[in-house]
């Protein structure tokens, strides 16, 4: 056989040889390496600052037995009474209202800091920012921080987030409706007026008179300006409108008029 030939044969085995091995490694690496569907999907700073924020709050309504944490404990009994609350706010500086103007949350979000407190009066949080625009569900994963924080998580009340009731949850409630209805029908009298029975304060739907089957409920958010109009320490009004001046000439809580100051004056 010429020299040429063999050579030619041997190259081509060898050639034939390299693309069967290419043609392996390939079918190997198709078969072995991740899919792109099953990846992981990275999640943008604002989603993923939303998903851990609700991730905690849903957490809390697990049931966890007897040392379960009472996640409603700042919550005033005044709040499970419409008419008792509306005439507390009418008082002016109460002090149901006050404690909560003062339970504020410093929060940094990817839209910028906020700086949130429960308005009581409006039934809705109340915030600073410099932001222009924020987004709704940016401000619910800081109220959803803000309830679990200062434990009213009865405060928020959006539909779409809390958890659905569950069918045994659903009938134990009816059955406990039915039991209070039976004794307050069974329940005798000793005075001419019936006792006043309030309604727990434990659902969101509840506690905003709102039907939770048929109605879609948000929560209520209040821009109060940037982050700058907020003033982190309320300055007491001074009851003397001359700033504690006294003379023996007016009295001490009145102001002097410019026509009794020429009076005087002569």
């Amino acid at each position: 056989m010429n020299s040429a030939v063999a050579k030619r044969i041997f190259f081509e085995f060898k050639e034939t040889i390299r693309r069967i091995f290419l043609f392996l490694y390939a079918l190997v690496f198709a078969f072995s390496s991740p899919r792109i569907s099953d990846q992981p999907t990275s999640l943008s700073p604002k989603d993923e600052y939303i998903e851990s924020r609700k991730k905690r709050f849903l957490a809390t309504f697990e049931n966890t037995g007897e040392t379960e944490t009472d996640w409603n404990s700042n919550i005033e009994p005044i709040f499970s009474d419409a008419t008792a609350l509306s005439e507390i706010m009418k008082e002016p500086n109460n002090e149901v209202e006050k404690k909560w103007r003062t339970r504020i949350l410093i929060e940094n979000t990817p839209r910028g800091n906020v700086i949130m407190f429960y308005d009581a009066y409006k039934r809705g949080f109340s915030y600073y920012c410099d932001s222009t625009v924020m987004p709704y569900d940016i401000m619910n994963a800081v109220a959803m921080k803000y309830v679990l924080t200062f434990f009213c998580r009865d405060f928020f009340v959006d539909s779409a987030v809390l958890p659905k009731k569950t069918e045994d949850q659903s009938q134990k409630d009816t059955a406990n409706e039915k039991t209070e209805e039976n004794k307050k029908t069974n329940t005798v009298q000793t005075d001419k007026q019936a006792f006043v029975k309030f309604k727990t304060y434990n659902t969101a739907a509840k506690k905003a008179g709102i039907k939770e089957e048929n109605d879609k409920v948000i929560n209520c958010f209040m821009h109060l300006g940037a982050s700058r109009n907020w003033m982190p320490i309320t300055k007491t009004a001074k009851l003397n409108p001359i700033n504690g001046f006294q003379t023996d000439m007016i009295p001490s809580n009145r102001k002097l008029s410019y026509l009794e100051y020429k009076n005087l004056k002569g």
